[in-house]
């Protein structure tokens, strides 16, 4: 509490045809940056693709998004 740090987290893959991440992506409240690039992400049926809450900020570049939705 009471700093912010600059910690980042890439997610960044070969291409949207090659690179599946099935199951969703889930980074929350950890205050850093995150970057999706390059994947297709299928999500659960009952959930979200993708979910980035509390974080410094996004940067999503040639993602493909399958199932349902994301949330930012």
């Amino acid at each position: 509490a009471g700093f912010s740090n600059h910690y980042s987290i890439s997610i960044v893959g070969e291409s949207r045809e090659s690179t599946i991440i099935t199951g969703g992506i889930n980074v929350s409240s950890c205050m850093c940056y995150v970057t999706i690039q390059s994947c297709t992400v299928k999500g659960e049926n009952s959930g979200c693709n993708i979910v980035a809450l509390h974080v410094s900020g996004i940067y999503m570049s040639d993602v493909a998004l399958v199932g349902t939705t994301a949330v930012f």
